[in-house]
């Protein structure tokens, strides 16, 4: 009796030991997140809650170029928005190389990315920024399918829209903080409203 009185007593007195869920830090954020499994890299599979998450660094030419979108206000669900774009150079610098390669018209609900048409196949296209210059958006879609990223339409609802013209340094001028075609982006702004019905 007194032998299963300490045996219990010292089944009892064991210490209970949990493990604490491991973590995880995000991309040099700084921001420490549980660390669940997934069967799907986050920095490239679509979720419910937006797409991807694309490079946003301005680089060099963020102050001497700006990005003019236009479509119009409302679109039918499913259907294919026209669009086009406009690069406006409004301050001299060296030149730049702008690609169809990571430029887009993105599609935001709120201030997240929901849908994303890519730019064009084609080559890179050398952009000489002289202050007052004005080009066509050659490296960005002319339509834009409202569709998320997911490939589901887009349900009714509010919108917005913006341009994203990814561009890098010239390799054949000595610019400034030059790199190769796509390291950078231009982002049209503000976005443009839109009305999805």
């Amino acid at each position: 009796m007194v032998l299963v009185a300490l045996l219990l007593g010292a089944c009892s007195a064991a210490p209970v030991t949990t493990t604490p869920p491991t973590t995880a830090t995000t991309g040099g954020s700084g921001v420490t997140t549980p660390d669940t499994p997934s069967t799907t890299s986050p920095s490239s599979a679509p979720s419910a809650t937006g797409c991807p998450a694309r490079s946003t660094s301005p680089g060099p030419a963020g102050s001497l170029v700006v990005v003019g979108l236009k479509a119009g206000p409302t679109a039918a669900a499913g259907s294919t928005l026209t669009v086009s774009a406009q690069l406006v150079v409004i301050s001299t610098g060296p030149r730049i190389v702008v690609t169809p390669r990571g430029s887009s018209v993105e599609i935001l609900r709120g201030d997240t990315v929901v849908g994303r048409a890519a730019g064009p196949a084609g080559a890179d296209v050398p952009l000489p920024l002289t202050a007052g210059a004005s080009y066509p958006g050659q490296t960005l879609p002319t339509g834009v399918p409202l569709v998320g990223c997911d490939g589901v339409v887009l349900p009714p609802g509010s919108y917005r829209l913006r341009a994203v013209v990814a561009y890098g340094g010239d390799p054949l001028n000595a610019a400034p903080g030059g790199s190769g075609a796509g390291s950078f982006v231009l982002v049209s702004d503000p976005p443009l409203d839109l009305t999805v019905t």
